[in-house]
């Protein structure tokens, strides 16, 4: 009987945990831990186009505020306010989008990095 392959979350598993089951446990809690990655990194992919909408929608919004929305300027002061407010508006939307798309990244690698084949 051919012995079966392991990959690299079930033999650090198999070092770190105590068990006498220890292979199927190990199996067992890969299947969950690809299962939990494979549906948070395809959540996240959807997530994406959210992020990436916040970002379009707040530079219209600058693009707006830059022009007082077609409007005259009356005051000044709630002029730089808008401005300001649409700048940080932006900043944030894009703060937002590349921490997603960080953690995004981080998830992909550590799946590929933890379903690689473990060499024996």
């Amino acid at each position: 009987m051919e012995k079966k392959k392991i990959n690299v979350f079930e033999t650090s598993f198999i070092k770190t945990a105590k068990d006498e089951n220890i292979e199927e446990l190990a199996e067992k809690t890969w299947r969950n831990a690809e299962s939990a990655l494979k549906s948070n990194i395809s959540n996240l992919e959807g997530d994406s186009i959210d992020f990436e909408d916040s970002v379009e929608n707040a530079e219209a919004d600058l693009n707006a505020a830059r022009v007082n929305n077609g409007e005259a300027i009356l005051d000044r002061p709630l002029f730089i306010a808008n401005l300001v407010s649409s700048k940080n508006y932006l900043t944030n939307a894009q703060d937002a989008l590349k921490n997603h798309l960080a953690t995004l990244e981080f998830l992909k690698k550590e799946y590929a990095s933890l379903k690689k084949m473990a060499s024996k």
